[in-house]
């Protein structure tokens, strides 16, 4: 049974826009960062606690499998690929944490495999001060965080 709103709508469109803002505010936040920042330097927000860095990742989460990058590209295609299609076959089913959990990995891995595509490597742009080798995305949260609330989800099942 789909779920649906007071006024009878179904909310799969609400899953749907979750991924495409993920994606979205990924994205301009990479294109601002490529327009104002220049690695190495680091801008200190939130009273220094997270630093903007401009890093160009070319290779997976910590720089795995950097050497090699068309491996790297149909890894990301496939995992991309087969998180869409569990996310909307998923939007059937009733589960909204589950469904809210794919749509932040899926706009979060489209948004990173957009990039690897474009560009050849991925634009971090943000580390927190007390992990200072480690520079992320918001895509790269959305899919840690949708990540971790999938875990959850089928270990409650």
């Amino acid at each position: 049974m789909e779920e649906k709103h007071s006024a009878g709508r179904p909310r799969t469109a609400g899953y749907l826009l979750t991924a495409a803002l993920a994606f979205a505010a990924d994205q301009v936040l990479k294109q601002y960062t490529e327009e104002n920042l220049s690695y190495p330097d680091s801008r200190p927000v939130l009273g220094g606690k997270v630093l903007l860095t401009k890093y160009h990742n070319r290779g997976a989460a910590l720089n795995l499998m950097e050497d090699k990058k068309e491996g790297l590209l149909a890894v990301s295609g496939v995992m991309s690929g087969c998180a869409l299609a569990w996310f909307v076959l998923s939007l059937k089913k009733g589960r909204a944490a589950e469904k809210l959990a794919l749509a932040l990995i899926t706009g979060g891995a489209a948004s990173n495999l957009a990039d690897r595509i474009r560009k050849g490597y991925v634009v971090d742009y943000f580390r927190f001060s007390f992990l200072r080798r480690i520079v992320l995305n918001l895509a790269d949260l959305c899919i840690f965080l949708g990540s971790i609330l999938f875990g959850i989800c089928r270990l409650k099942e």
